[in-house]
């Protein structure tokens, strides 16, 4: 058998608060970042994000697991508007029925983000995501075509 170098873990003991950087840091080193996409932005309400059908991104929530569908689902419910990771952290602990942190959240996104390159060959998200570090914290944004679409799902 032979074993990838690219494909070690190691695994780091993180303090929680900094979860959430180290993730960002890992993202970015392996080029699964969700970069700004031009036509999903806070303020603008748009179309199909570039590269994605409606029948992709209704695979991608059938194929998703419970705590990436609740987190679809709660910026489905709030389509155009800023959504904060401490929102989403929320969502997964009623979701899972019990207080979660931050690594869950991380987690979920960051095998959201394998997923989505891997899987369906996309480099950005269905929705966008911005990084705030006044706050430390992300917000995302889904339009609200995909919205539209991930509700007839």
């Amino acid at each position: 058998m032979t074993i990838n170098q690219d494909e070690y873990f190691v695994l780091v003991p993180v303090p929680r608060q900094l979860v959430v950087d180290v993730y960002r840091f890992v993202g970015e080193r392996t080029r699964l970042t969700v970069e700004a996409q031009p036509n999903v932005g806070i303020n603008q309400p748009a179309g199909l994000p570039d590269d994605w059908s409606a029948s992709d991104i209704k695979r991608l929530y059938s194929d998703s697991a419970k705590n990436m569908r609740a987190i679809l689902d709660a910026m489905a419910a709030r389509p155009g508007e800023k959504v904060s990771s401490n929102d989403l952290i929320e969502v997964l602990s009623r979701s899972r029925g019990g207080t979660v942190g931050s690594s869950i959240l991380g987690g979920t996104l960051g095998a959201f983000g394998r997923r989505v390159k891997n899987r369906y060959r996309k480099n950005k998200w269905p929705f966008d995501a911005h990084w705030i570090s006044e706050i430390n914290q992300n917000y995302y944004v889904m339009s609200p075509a995909v919205a539209t679409i991930l509700k007839s799902s």
